[in-house]
């Protein structure tokens, strides 16, 4: 009686339990209670479905525990300030630069991606070192829970700190990941004057008064060189430099807010 009463209203007895005894009296609690609501004429309930049982609602919780499981990147970057005195400094000279530092996104690498022919980016980085195009090269790493290595590469340069974000499941990839992001951030063309010209025929018009200058003291200008970075990946800084009349002299782009490239040359 009590199965032809549930199996009228949709509904089974909960057998699968720890306890055989149990499920059994769960099963007759369930068809009693079927029994008398249908005698009364009072609407069954239904018996609510476990929703962390459903095909769906299983793939969602996993989602939610791998964005749970997210890593804090800000959070990495941050403990990198503390740790290296060459971005505690810079942070602290440049207040402003902090946020775009904290927003960088690393590059990732495996195994397959790193160059060990010499000529990859963490060669390249160790070549503008020795030529004395970057003032200094230092890679700072941590490991986050989940065993990713996380690698950032800071470039000091005639501009400022230059910064690469690289991580893998393996510290030397990770290195290479940082570098290859870093050297993205870094130009240094070879004729700053033909780099100048090159950005006022695009358009950039405020550069003009200055190749004017550069055509009129071209006897007396010598080492001329120009050092563009994107420090974090959000903005362009640009330095242009050169000896006039043997004394060294520069000029660098103001404030952190270019976009292009031309306009912080």
């Amino acid at each position: 009686v009590v199965l032809e009463a549930l199996a009228a209203e949709g509904l089974r007895p909960q057998t699968q339990t720890s306890s055989p005894a149990l499920g059994v009296g769960l099963g007759l609690g369930l068809g009693l209670a079927a029994a008398s609501a249908a005698t009364s004429g009072a609407a069954v309930p239904k018996r609510r479905r476990n929703r962390h049982s459903h095909p769906v609602a299983l793939g969602a919780a996993k989602k939610n525990k791998a964005k749970a499981a997210e890593v804090d990147h800000a959070e990495i970057l941050r403990l990198k300030v503390l740790e290296n005195a060459t971005l505690s400094r810079f942070m602290t000279e440049d207040v402003g630069m902090k946020d775009a530092f904290l927003a960088m996104q690393p590059m990732e690498y495996s195994a397959d991606e790193v160059d060990n022919s010499g000529t990859g980016p963490l060669n390249g980085l160790h070549v503008m070192k020795n030529r004395g195009q970057i003032n200094a090269l230092e890679f700072t790493n941590a490991k986050s829970d989940g065993g990713t290595a996380y690698i950032v590469a800071v470039v000091n340069t005639n501009i400022g700190v230059v910064c690469g974000f690289g991580c893998s499941d393996n510290t030397k990839h990770a290195k290479h990941a940082a570098a290859h992001q870093a050297m993205q951030r870094i130009l240094l063309p070879e004729d700053a004057v033909e780099e100048l010209r090159a950005v006022v025929d695009a358009g950039e018009q405020r550069g003009q008064q200055a190749i004017e200058a550069i055509d009129a003291l071209s006897e007396k200008l010598s080492d001329t060189s120009i050092t563009l970075a994107k420090p974090f990946g959000t903005f362009w800084k640009a330095r242009f430099g050169a000896k006039l009349f043997d004394r060294p002299q520069e000029g660098r782009s103001a404030g952190n807010t270019f976009e292009a490239k031309e306009s912080a040359v």
